[in-house]
């Protein structure tokens, strides 16, 4: 009875670990094939809404469906099994993994409740341009720049720093290291917006992010392999 919960609770973040990334290709490949994604980041306003509302309403599902994969990041941050044997790490990871859940979260949601009103109005005319695209960069910089990549990558980046800190795997601790050190390095990409940046930065998330798809992967494998060892 003892080991039920925790060997579930490997189970769990072992499969969300596993599944998140791999399932995350599939939005993330549509948005890259279909609409520039992610260097219709940087395009104008004016472009990014008319090529969002053409797309219809398949766009939206899309960005939906990518936002909804930032959940398995919720799912593995709450039943991560405990890496230290200390309460407070515990607490840390559980902590940064939420709040990275969260950010992102919410910056991907804006694709589907703010862009396509946005989109529609730019379309129809409707509004002026100068206005939409004032609109648009205010909400595009706060909850896009600010919320999704700044503080989601940051604490992403802490959260797997946590877990791969005291990982056994040493090729697999390596890798989340690297991986949280990129994502942190890779908060210059939305500072370079505001102040001058080194221009090496604006690679470091793309990267970061693969070397974290790696480092989940094989971090979800060894939980549920541990897993069925202990049954």
């Amino acid at each position: 009875m003892t080991n039920t919960n925790p060997n579930r609770s490997a189970v769990v973040a072992g499969l969300a670990l596993t599944l998140t990334p791999l399932i995350l290709q599939v939005p993330f490949g549509l948005l890259a094939a279909k609409y520039d994604y992610p260097d219709i980041l940087l395009r104008d306003a004016g472009e990014v809404l008319t090529r969002f509302h053409d797309a219809g309403p398949s766009m939206i599902w899309t960005w939906w469906a990518y936002a909804m994969c930032t959940i398995g990041l919720l799912v593995a941050a709450i039943h991560m099994p405990n890496v230290d044997s200390s309460h407070s790490a515990r607490t840390f990871s559980r902590t940064t993994g939420t709040i990275a859940a969260f950010a992102q979260l919410l910056g991907l949601l804006r694709w589907v409740f703010v862009v396509p009103f946005l989109a529609d109005a730019w379309v129809a005319n409707t509004v002026d341009h100068g206005t939409l695209t004032v609109i648009f960069e205010t909400q595009h910089r706060l909850f896009g720049v600010l919320l999704g990549e700044h503080v989601g990558q940051l604490f992403m980046g802490l959260w797997t720093a946590s877990i791969a800190w005291n990982q056994s795997v040493k090729w697999i601790r390596a890798v989340g290291l690297i991986s949280a050190s990129t994502l942190i390095i890779g908060l210059g990409a939305g500072l370079a917006r505001v102040v001058p940046m080194p221009g090496v930065v604006a690679h470091a998330p793309l990267i970061g992010f693969l070397l974290w798809v790696i480092w989940a992967v094989a971090t979800g494998i060894v939980l549920l392999r541990n897993a069925r060892r202990a049954e």
